[in-house]
């Protein structure tokens, strides 16, 4: 899973000119999927996530 969240994190760098392209909100969603991958895997609870989601 790491390997396609880091792949797309290289196309949105190369397919966005500017953080209004949608390249911090790509990022968002790549670092929200790695921390469900680490809840899925044990790693950290889902309250951790919960506090984390509107920082």
């Amino acid at each position: 899973m790491e390997e396609y969240i880091k792949r797309i994190e290289q196309i949105a760098a190369k397919c966005t000119k500017s953080q209004s392209d949608g390249y911090s909100q790509i990022m968002r969603i790549c670092d929200a999927m790695r921390e469900e991958q680490r809840y899925c895997l044990g790693y950290v609870s889902k309250e951790k996530i919960k506090s984390q989601q509107f920082d």
